[in-house]
């Protein structure tokens, strides 16, 4: 099968799992997983994944979004706040 229509086939499942109304993150790295997979071979596809995943929650952009949650840009938490 050729890499266009193995990816042709890819999109019209990623389209049909969107009306299952799965996360849209999950579908995409699933098909995509799968797809690369099938045009490369398993061990690349999983040493991809691991990859991926690794930069993802390793990544400084994310590591900052817990120092934002705790009321600094002025939203409440069950505490009335004052103006000083």
């Amino acid at each position: 099968m050729s890499p266009t229509l193995i990816g042709i086939i890819g999109i019209i499942i990623m389209l049909l799992m969107f009306l299952t109304q799965m996360p849209v993150a999950f579908v995409m790295a699933l098909v995509g997983y799968v797809g690369f997979s099938y045009v490369i071979n398993i061990e690349a596809g999983l040493a991809l994944l691991a990859l991926e995943v690794y930069e993802t929650l390793a990544s400084y952009d994310l590591s900052t979004i817990a120092v934002h949650s705790d009321g600094a840009a002025g939203v409440s938490f069950g505490h009335q706040q004052t103006a000083v």
